[in-house]
């Protein structure tokens, strides 16, 4: 079986001319009830509305895959 790692970008404090802040990062995970409804946030229709349980099987298909 061949599980997929997601993918995070950190930016380099120095190339963001914020070097003498210090910077904290907290990972947050959400995860509504299976009925819950995800739709576009600015109202458009770019994506169909897909229920989350819906949303997490197709993730959990394209990340399961075997080769």
């Amino acid at each position: 079986m061949h599980c997929c790692e997601q993918v995070h970008r950190i930016s380099d404090a120095e190339s963001e001319a914020v070097s003498e802040s210090v910077r904290r990062s907290i990972a947050y995970f959400f995860h509504p009830d299976g009925d819950f409804v995800i739709r576009c946030l600015d109202g458009s229709d770019t994506y169909q509305p897909v229920t989350d349980d819906e949303f997490y099987a197709s993730r959990a298909s394209e990340i399961l895959q075997y080769d």
